[in-house]
């Protein structure tokens, strides 16, 4: 399999969207100027949402000739229109940043279960968001729905408050944190998916999170074939 130079995503979760397969539904709820996930798996068809306009501009002009659907909206957990703060790239007034403030225009958001009800989507295999802190958010005011369509796959992005809200939340899921490089000095195990246990949990909440470093998981929904996670880690590139 061959994987692309990105800026910021890595070959870990590079390897976690080509172990999923092809011919696929996939759900990117922030996915700012590009969508890589297109670049390597073309067989997929992505619904890429990004609320900020100037972002909104490039997604478009990136993804032409893609099996891409751009959303000029974010996804949250209400509908209807939020301030949205520029720098820090978010609804949420995060006061432990020094960001400009200022820089904020207002911004139109739905929910996961509105706007798949009125486009009749009834199918995502992955659903991955990457919100600037609003993930969680999103995810439990979606919960019954993400329960009821079954979806085999999510992968979401945690900051300050941690995995453990996500793990008491996605009861119906297996998590595994996708490893990387700047996790080395604190994980010993160098494989790209790990189960989170509790050993785990505890690096990621108690040593990880209060230095502010953050990170992604990926779920996989309990009745599936747990394969798919050994199959990921022995991805290698080919020439």
């Amino acid at each position: 399999m061959k994987f692309i130079k990105h800026n910021c995503i890595d070959i870990n979760e590079q390897k976690v969207y080509l172990g999923i397969g092809d011919n696929n539904i996939v759900f990117d709820i922030g996915a700012r100027t590009d969508c890589l996930l297109a670049d390597l798996n073309n067989t997929n068809k992505i619904y890429a949402f990004e609320p900020n306009p100037e972002f909104y501009i490039d997604l478009v002009e990136n993804n032409k000739n893609k099996n891409v659907v751009c959303v000029n909206m974010g996804i949250a957990d209400f509908q209807g229109e939020s301030i949205y703060y520029n720098n820090s790239q978010s609804i949420r007034h995060n006061k432990s940043y020094n960001y400009d403030y200022q820089s904020k225009f207002t911004i139109k958001l739905t929910t996961l279960p509105i706007y798949c009800n009125s486009n009749n989507i009834t199918h995502i295999d992955l659903l991955k968001t990457d919100c600037e802190g609003l993930d969680y958010d999103i995810l439990k005011h979606s919960i019954d729905f993400i329960n009821k369509l079954k979806i085999p796959y999510i992968q979401f992005e945690f900051w300050h408050e941690g995995v453990k809200p996500f793990q008491e939340l996605l009861t119906e899921y297996n998590l595994y944190f996708i490893n990387g490089a700047p996790y080395v000095e604190y994980i010993e195990n160098k494989e790209c998916l790990l189960y989170v246990d509790s050993d785990l949990l505890n690096i990621l909440d108690n040593i990880l999170t209060p230095k502010d470093m953050g990170g992604n998981i990926f779920c996989v929904r309990k009745t599936l074939d747990t394969n798919i996670v050994d199959f990921i880690n022995n991805i290698q590139e080919q020439d």
